[in-house]
């Protein structure tokens, strides 16, 4: 099955810990990967929101699948797994410390799994390719 990885860094005017915190809140996702929607979030006793389900956009169509959180290490990493009927995705979000405040890397690695996305997975990968960069500055800004 064809798979690619995409990465982009932007700054965040705030600290390490602000952004931890906003990636427990659903709505700093959407637009990332082509979220268009979070709901059915569940966290932990400590704050990590754990799953969730989402709808998507992508190649004109309209997916909804699930997350979940694989790799946790705060303040610095959050690992999520999501999975359509087409599609698996592992987003990867670095903070680290910045002289303006936390660069944020996000990291998709995106994995076909279905005939249909096979087909139509260099138009995917290329809206993935071409629309991570604005999605992470605005991801990186809801973390403030």
């Amino acid at each position: 099955m064809p798979s690619a990885e995409f990465e982009h860094t932007a700054i965040a005017a705030t600290t390490r810990a602000t952004a931890w915190q906003q990636l427990q809140n659903p709505d700093t996702w959407l637009g990332l990967a082509g979220v268009d929607e979070v709901f059915d979030t569940h966290h932990d006793p400590d704050g990590l929101m754990t799953a969730y389900r989402f709808r998507a956009t992508a190649a004109s169509q309209v997916y909804e699948g699930t997350a979940r959180t694989v790799e946790a290490a705060n303040p610095s990493k959050m690992v999520i797994d999501i999975s359509t009927s087409e599609v698996t995705a592992r987003i990867t979000t670095l903070l680290l410390e910045a002289e303006d405040g936390v660069a944020v890397t996000v990291t998709v690695a995106l994995r076909s799994k279905g005939f249909l996305s096979t087909l139509f997975f260099p138009v995917i990968s290329q809206a993935m390719s071409s629309g991570l960069p604005k999605q992470v500055d605005a991801f990186a800004a809801r973390l403030s």
